[in-house]
């Protein structure tokens, strides 16, 4: 969470980084059920299509931005490539 936050106050047009902030206040926000972070979270994937196209991988954050938005429960466990498992058994199964 400190590394998103230092690279928004670097580059707060940055889409990935606006992106996975608002992805990492959402779950910080769902695990310790903190409305205030859900809701900072949820703004930030909001400002995500107000940005300048920049990279490449900027249309898949804005359309992903919107997938979170529509379902936060998404958000722990998101990632651009593919959704990571994050229960206890596939921490387990992952260690074999």
């Amino acid at each position: 969470m400190q590394y998103c936050k230092k690279a928004i106050e670097l580059d707060p047009t940055r889409i990935e980084i606006v992106k996975e902030y608002g992805v990492a206040l959402i779950t910080r926000g769902l695990d310790n059920d903190n409305k205030k972070d859900i809701e900072a979270g949820k703004e930030l994937l909001q400002k995500v299509s107000t940005l300048p196209l920049r990279l490449r991988t900027d249309k898949i954050d804005i359309k992903h931005s919107k997938m979170l938005l529509n379902d936060i429960s998404l958000c722990p466990g998101y990632s651009r490539d593919e959704e990571q498992e994050i229960s206890e058994e596939a921490f387990k199964k992952g260690q074999k």
